[in-house]
Protein backbone atom coordinates (compact mmCIF):
# COMPACT_ATOMS: atom_id res chain seq x y z
CA UNK A 1 0.00 0.00 0.00
CA UNK A 2 1.07 3.58 -0.67
CA UNK A 3 0.77 6.25 2.01
CA UNK A 4 -1.61 9.00 0.86
CA UNK A 5 -0.02 12.41 1.31
CA UNK A 6 -0.64 15.82 -0.27
CA UNK A 7 2.28 15.14 -2.67
CA UNK A 8 0.89 11.70 -3.60
CA UNK A 9 -2.52 13.25 -4.34
CA UNK A 10 -0.96 16.11 -6.32
CA UNK A 11 0.80 13.60 -8.59
CA UNK A 12 -2.60 12.05 -9.29
CA UNK A 13 -4.54 15.25 -9.89
CA UNK A 14 -6.29 15.06 -6.51
CA UNK A 15 -8.17 12.00 -7.84
CA UNK A 16 -10.32 14.44 -9.85
CA UNK A 17 -13.19 12.71 -11.69
CA UNK A 18 -12.85 9.45 -9.79
CA UNK A 19 -16.14 7.77 -8.93
CA UNK A 20 -16.80 6.46 -5.43
CA UNK A 21 -17.90 2.85 -5.78
CA UNK A 22 -18.46 1.85 -2.14
CA UNK A 23 -17.71 2.56 1.51
CA UNK A 24 -17.13 -0.27 3.99
CA UNK A 25 -16.57 0.04 7.72
CA UNK A 26 -14.58 -2.71 9.43
CA UNK A 27 -14.02 -2.03 13.12
CA UNK A 28 -11.92 1.15 13.26
CA UNK A 29 -11.07 1.15 9.54
CA UNK A 30 -13.04 2.72 6.70
CA UNK A 31 -12.40 1.46 3.16
CA UNK A 32 -13.44 3.78 0.32
CA UNK A 33 -13.30 2.09 -3.09
CA UNK A 34 -12.76 4.43 -6.06
CA UNK A 35 -12.65 3.81 -9.81
CA UNK A 36 -9.24 5.49 -10.24
CA UNK A 37 -10.16 7.18 -13.56
CA UNK A 38 -6.88 9.13 -13.63
CA UNK A 39 -4.89 5.95 -14.32
CA UNK A 40 -5.68 6.10 -18.05
CA UNK A 41 -4.55 9.72 -18.30
CA UNK A 42 -1.21 8.90 -16.66
CA UNK A 43 -0.63 5.80 -18.80
CA UNK A 44 -0.80 3.39 -15.88
CA UNK A 45 -1.47 0.15 -17.75
CA UNK A 46 -5.22 0.56 -18.23
CA UNK A 47 -6.85 1.48 -21.57
CA UNK A 48 -8.58 4.85 -21.63
CA UNK A 49 -12.14 4.61 -20.35
CA UNK A 50 -11.52 1.39 -18.43
CA UNK A 51 -11.88 1.50 -14.68
CA UNK A 52 -8.82 0.80 -12.55
CA UNK A 53 -10.25 0.44 -9.05
CA UNK A 54 -8.36 1.05 -5.87
CA UNK A 55 -9.19 1.61 -2.22
CA UNK A 56 -8.47 4.41 0.20
CA UNK A 57 -7.88 2.68 3.54
CA UNK A 58 -8.48 5.08 6.45
CA UNK A 59 -7.36 4.16 9.96
CA UNK A 60 -7.22 5.79 13.39
CA UNK A 61 -10.05 8.19 12.63
CA UNK A 62 -11.05 10.60 15.39
CA UNK A 63 -14.25 11.79 13.65
CA UNK A 64 -16.12 11.76 10.35
CA UNK A 65 -17.87 14.88 9.09
CA UNK A 66 -20.56 14.16 6.49
CA UNK A 67 -22.82 11.23 5.71
CA UNK A 68 -21.03 8.04 4.60
CA UNK A 69 -24.24 6.39 3.45
CA UNK A 70 -25.02 9.14 0.89
CA UNK A 71 -21.83 9.13 -1.20
CA UNK A 72 -21.96 5.89 -3.22
CA UNK A 73 -21.75 6.66 -6.93
CA UNK A 74 -20.54 10.21 -6.29
CA UNK A 75 -18.03 11.92 -8.60
CA UNK A 76 -15.01 13.41 -6.86
CA UNK A 77 -13.89 16.94 -7.53
CA UNK A 78 -10.78 16.37 -5.42
CA UNK A 79 -9.30 14.57 -2.44
CA UNK A 80 -7.17 16.70 -0.13
CA UNK A 81 -4.89 16.04 2.83
CA UNK A 82 -4.24 18.79 5.34
CA UNK A 83 -2.15 17.59 8.26
CA UNK A 84 -3.86 14.35 9.32
CA UNK A 85 -7.27 15.33 7.92
CA UNK A 86 -8.44 13.86 4.61
CA UNK A 87 -11.36 15.38 2.70
CA UNK A 88 -13.35 14.02 -0.23
CA UNK A 89 -14.97 16.89 -2.13
CA UNK A 90 -17.65 15.78 -4.57
CA UNK A 91 -19.10 17.40 -7.68
CA UNK A 92 -22.54 16.01 -6.90
CA UNK A 93 -22.66 15.12 -3.18
CA UNK A 94 -21.88 16.81 0.15
CA UNK A 95 -18.21 16.59 1.19
CA UNK A 96 -16.76 14.07 3.63
CA UNK A 97 -13.97 14.87 6.06
CA UNK A 98 -12.04 12.29 8.05
CA UNK A 99 -10.42 13.90 11.07
CA UNK A 100 -7.05 12.62 12.31
CA UNK A 101 -7.09 9.85 9.73
CA UNK A 102 -4.14 7.79 8.57
CA UNK A 103 -4.67 7.21 4.82
CA UNK A 104 -3.28 4.52 2.51
CA UNK A 105 -3.96 3.56 -1.14
CA UNK A 106 -4.34 -0.08 -2.08
CA UNK A 107 -4.45 -0.94 -5.77
CA UNK A 108 -7.10 -3.44 -6.76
Amino acid sequence: MDRVTAAWLNERGGLHDARLISVHIERSTIKVTLDDEWAAHRGLSKPQGQEAPGTLVLRNIAAVEGELRNVNGGWLSEVTVEGNDLSLVFCDKPALRFVKAEAWWRRA
